[in-house]
């Protein structure tokens, strides 16, 4: 059984660079509210950062827009969820492909190896347009601080 708690917490931000410190400061509230590990946090905050400065960057480009970003928690096992929604222009960041980590820096192409690192700290990370909607989910198992 995965149950969700009723805890479920949102915060609705124009999806701009200057308003990062505001996502930063939401998303380590809740962090702090559950009691989260802070190897987790990191994980986490790392996430959010790279998922919210990509909105804010391409998303509307060149117009401007709002995202939502929620924040919740499931019990059995104890997960932390954290979903992206926005109605900019309709893009999967899981679909591209990983980038190669053997090749030299300067042999890489660019872009990619943020989602990578998304994919690879959380548990699991999902992606739907429902709506004319980009919804970016992802989630992890952590401990409660004693």
């Amino acid at each position: 059984m995965n149950a969700e708690k009723d805890d479920r917490k949102s915060l609705a931000i124009m999806a701009e660079l200057e308003n990062y410190e505001r996502v930063v400061e939401f998303i380590g509230g809740e962090l702090k509210n559950c009691g989260c590990d802070e190897k987790t946090s990191v994980r986490i905050q790392t996430a959010v950062e790279e998922i919210f400065v990509n909105i804010a960057s391409y998303a509307y480009e060149p117009d401007r827009g709002e995202t939502e970003i929620r924040f919740w928690t499931k019990t059995d096992p104890d997960q932390i969820w954290v979903q992206f929604c926005d109605h900019g222009k309709q893009f999967n960041p899981l679909e591209r492909p990983d980038p190669d980590l053997k090749l030299d820096l300067e042999e890489r192409q660019a872009g990619g190896l943020g989602i990578f690192m998304v994919k690879e700290f959380m548990d699991e990370v999902t992606y739907v347009y429902k709506d004319k909607t980009n919804i970016l989910s992802f989630g992890i198992s952590y401990t409660k601080k004693a």
